[in-house]
């Protein structure tokens, strides 16, 4: 179907599981969690002057989980169905998320197996993606880390892979 680059791009990162950034000199996409960088001692975030405190370098922001949709339908080309359309869908609990519903539709073949999977893994990563580390400052042994790039690090005893949105450089 006639449809922007953009938006183009955008239903293949969600049927293929993909994160995007916009870098100097480009966009780059990649699937999620390739490119991890090793994991980093937890002591060593927050350097920078606006740090919480000594004791808590990293400040977690919480939006609320009401925000995520109780169910999510993917609609997609089903290649055990003579590329019929086929529609999957992932429910949560209502005591665990908000009412709403939310749909992807894609132009992309997939199995049912996978249509099923990449649901499920997009309702995970919109109740994963509820916790954000706010303002993290990361040490200069990291400068090579740009958005779209994941790290590990240990907070609060758990060792925890670290998506990044957004990276700047400086002091």
């Amino acid at each position: 179907r006639q449809t922007s680059a953009r938006a183009a791009i955008e239903e293949l990162m969600a049927a293929y599981g993909l994160v995007g950034a916009s870098l100097p000199g480009g966009l780059t996409v990649k699937p999620r969690g390739i490119g991890a960088t090793g994991g980093m001692d937890a002591a060593a975030l927050g350097a920078a002057a606006d740090r919480v405190s000594d004791a808590q370098p990293w400040r977690m922001a919480r939006a609320p989980i009401s925000d995520v949709p109780a169910e999510i339908a993917m609609t997609f080309l089903d290649a055990g169905r003579d590329y019929q359309p086929s529609t999957v869908t992932s429910r949560r609990g209502e005591a665990i998320v908000g009412q709403a519903t939310d749909s992807y539709s894609l132009s992309v073949v997939l199995s049912a197996d996978e249509a099923q999977a990449r649901v499920e893994q997009i309702h995970a990563d919109l109740i994963a993606g509820q916790n954000a580390l706010e303002a993290l400052t990361l040490p200069p042994s990291f400068a090579q880390v740009t958005a779209a790039e994941s790290v590990y690090v240990e907070l609060d005893g758990v060792l925890r892979r670290l998506a990044l949105t957004k990276a700047t450089g400086g002091a």
